[in-house]
């Protein structure tokens, strides 16, 4: 028998395998739309605005991504894995998720506006930019109902609802840059992608799936503890991301920080993959934990192996080829962002492990000791950006996040005994091969 046939044999004969790949062929296409047609917009009004306007746009949208915890509630996992744990409940897991977002999010827009407005200060186009992409989080609370199609791997229904107000959006943004439009027209221009598909999940969930929002007091009840964990942890997070961005501007300048935001950009494209990997793994690896421990820690390893060789591939071909993707994409403009990129690399294989973690942490219920973590590396970015980015500019940023994020995900797992189990896996799966039987 070939290779393929064993291949084809091993597939056909597991049915969570073969909707496995079907969603992923799903999610590899809306990744490839939103994706492609998204860096050509966004190279083009980089180019347009200028590293410094283009600054202060990511600037708005990294200051807003703050409150995104918070208002999200950093409640995706645990949704997904109750939807795939108790799938009979689903109106009222996604209800009383969905009107505690909504609530959290609007009152998130109304704290947002002093907090910003004490920062920004004079600078009013900043402000208007920070609140109108704060806003898209009250429309972002349907997004629930994301998560239900990603637990019925039927993610067919959100590549096409998230599309549609993608694509609108684009347009727009093309529109504007015909008519050179202002810095806020193109915030607003990002904020109608999610206004419009948060609209659309809301209709397809009521309409097409014939559901209701049920709101459980007993189900918020039983998960609030879980969700402060979650938020806290987020939080941590977001400031390993997207502090640094903050303060660059602060420290540096909004020049500097449009150059570190193109390079940043550049290795996000490639995080889409393990990204879209931990999104449809999600539930499957939850099911097996149900099921079979063995087959459970097996998935768990497979993932990892993945994300070790994909990481390793990227990184490399990311710092050979650093200085040709951004002048080729960016323009001579934006040189400096070349020299940036190749440092920026590492946050490939970072991020890919953490999202398998995150995996195994949502399954084993260890997010007590993932708060501590991810507060930990939090604490140690913010101190390390306030004395690094001041001697060594951007680079200093970027060493900042990778202590962090390294201290968060591999150096401290160790001391928690359940947390040795996970680390195991990520060892075994980095020196082994899986080969299929």
């Amino acid at each position: 028998m070939s290779t393929l046939q064993k291949v084809i044999s091993y597939i056909s004969g597991r049915e969570v395998l073969t909707k496995l790949l079907k969603n992923l062929q799903w999610l590899i296409l809306d990744r490839f739309i939103r994706y492609t047609i998204g860096m050509v917009i966004s190279i083009l009004i980089a180019r347009y605005l200028g590293p410094e306007e283009y600054g202060i746009l990511n600037y708005g949208m990294a200051f807003s991504l703050m409150f995104s915890p918070i208002a999200l509630l950093s409640s995706d996992n645990l949704v997904v894995r109750n939807l795939s744990w108790f799938p009979n409940k689903s109106d009222e897991i996604l209800g009383t998720f969905f009107f505690a977002r909504l609530y959290s999010s609007i009152l998130c827009l109304v704290a947002s506006a002093p907090i910003a407005f004490f920062i920004v200060g004079e600078r009013e186009e900043t402000f208007v930019i920070i609140l109108i992409f704060t806003s898209t989080y009250i429309f972002q609370a349907s997004y629930v109902v994301d998560l239900y199609y990603q637990a019925e791997l039927k993610n067919k229904n959100s590549v096409i609802i998230q599309n549609i107000g993608f694509l609108l959006s684009s347009a727009f943004k093309v529109y504007l840059l015909i008519t050179k439009a202002s810095i806020i027209a193109f915030a607003i221009a990002s904020a109608i992608e999610f206004i419009i598909s948060g609209m659309l999940f809301y209709i397809s969930y009521r309409i097409i799936s014939k559901g209701q929002f049920k709101f459980s007091y007993e189900i918020f009840r039983n998960s609030l503890k879980d969700i402060s964990i979650l938020v806290l942890m987020s939080i941590s997070i977001a400031i390993q991301a997207r502090f640094d961005q903050i303060l660059i501007k602060k420290l540096l300048s909004a020049e500097e920080l449009g150059l570190y935001s193109v390079a940043l950009k550049i290795v996000e494209l490639i995080v889409i993959i393990p990204t879209l990997i931990f999104q449809v793994s999600l539930p499957a690896v939850s099911s097996a934990k149900i099921q079979d421990e063995k087959y459970y820690v097996k998935r768990l390893e497979q993932i990892y192996r993945f994300m070790f060789f994909f990481s390793s591939i990227s990184t490399i071909a990311l710092i050979i080829f650093s200085d040709e993707i951004i002048i080729l994409l960016y323009g001579i403009e934006y040189e400096k962002s070349a020299h940036i990129l190749p440092f920026l690399t590492s946050r490939i294989i970072i991020a890919s492990f953490g999202l398998v973690r995150t995996i195994y942490i949502t399954n084993e219920n260890l997010f007590s000791f993932s708060l501590f973590t991810y507060l930990t590396g939090a604490t140690l970015n913010i101190v390390l950006n306030y004395i690094l980015i001041p001697k060594f500019g951007v680079y200093g940023a970027i060493i900042s996040a990778n202590i962090g994020f390294i201290f968060t995900i591999f150096l401290l797992d160790p001391i928690n005994r359940n947390m040795r189990k996970n680390t195991k896996i990520m060892i075994k799966s980095i020196f082994t091969f899986y080969k299929i039987r």
